[in-house]
């Protein structure tokens, strides 16, 4: 569908930046890593203004013509090993896959579907299906059952562990067919859905723009910390008057015209310093009285702008600013 990836390709200049670079890793067939989904939130806090990083390292995007994920060669199953508490199997057993056919036959009750549901609830099977513990010990609700799958995909081999209640998207290809599979296809409704390939885009591009908004919400609940300068600027001033009124509207640009020293001034330059300091120390929440460290007026107001825009990814900062607290 060459037509479909051409429309995707002009519409994908519509983007922001970091929507356009993970769907960039998503055309190129990219298996995309943690490291890949922070620079993501990185791309995203810099397209809205949230933190500097400069505009020369960002490298240019490049929409590559053939979509590399449709030709990627699936997971082949290797071997299953390492059960745990599924159902009264024995942990030591490994089951593994030939290289074009597996037979596994065996008495009725000796533990062959044990080893079928497992892998039917890893990847994909239809029919209700459960993989239950082991019924001769004591319940305890941290004896789940799990599973070590390896898996192999262009040489390289992978071990991935199934639990009870998840799916191992890895396996998203791999079909089990068994029993309960049969009656599900024959006595219920199954509906069947083409979607062209290059669909298939988007549907990936949702999903990782998603795993980077989540991302985004836990690194906001995480600063969403409340602050309380206001001590710290006693008496009525311009300067008080914004410190107490901070907030998600706060004009950042005032707030750099209040906290800009000039020289000549009458703030001598070890006051400064030990401004720098005091907010060294409050950006651990263990600042003393500023007035103490010495600093007066706009200086105060400098340690504050320090502190507020200190981002949550570790020493970069929300905005601009002349001073350097």
């Amino acid at each position: 569908m060459a037509g479909v990836v051409e429309q995707i390709r002009i519409w994908a200049t519509s983007l922001k930046y970091w929507e356009q670079s993970a769907l960039e890793l998503i055309v190129g067939g990219k298996e995309i890593t943690e490291n890949d989904y922070q620079d993501l939130v990185d791309h995203c806090l810099h397209d809205a203004g949230l933190v500097q990083i400069p505009t020369a390292a960002r490298p240019k995007l490049t929409f590559p013509r053939e979509v590399s994920g449709n030709q990627r060669p699936g997971y082949r199953l290797e071997k299953m090993f390492n059960l745990r508490n599924v159902n009264a199997l024995p942990s030591g057993p490994e089951l593994s896959f030939g290289e074009h056919l597996t037979l596994v036959y065996g008495d009725n009750g000796v533990g062959k579907t044990g080893y079928t549901r497992p892998l039917a609830n890893a990847a994909f099977a239809r029919g209700d299906r459960d993989v239950l513990p082991n019924a001769t010990v004591a319940p305890d609700p941290k004896l789940v059952p799990q599973v070590d799958i390896e898996v192999s995909r262009g040489g390289s081999k992978t071990v991935l562990t199934w639990t009870r209640g998840q799916r191992c998207p890895e396996l998203a290809g791999c079909y089990v067919f068994d029993s309960l599979s049969l009656s599900a296809h024959l006595t219920r409704p199954n509906t069947l859905s083409f979607t062209p390939s290059g669909l298939s885009l988007l549907k990936r591009l949702a999903e990782v723009t998603d795993q980077v908004r989540a991302r985004l919400r836990r690194l906001f609940d995480e600063k969403d910390v409340a602050h309380n300068f206001s001590p710290l600027f006693s008496g009525k001033s311009e300067v008080a008057t914004h410190i107490e009124a901070l907030g998600p509207q706060t004009d950042v640009k005032v707030l750099d015209k209040l906290a800009t020293l000039t020289q000549g001034g009458t703030f001598p330059h070890s006051g400064v310093g030990r401004c720098d300091r005091t907010a060294e120390v409050a950006g651990g929440a263990k600042a003393n009285s500023v007035s103490e460290a010495g600093c007066k007026g706009p200086s105060r107001a400098a340690v504050v702008v320090g502190v507020v825009r200190t981002s949550a990814r570790g020493g970069r900062c929300f905005g601009s600013s002349n001073t350097s607290p």
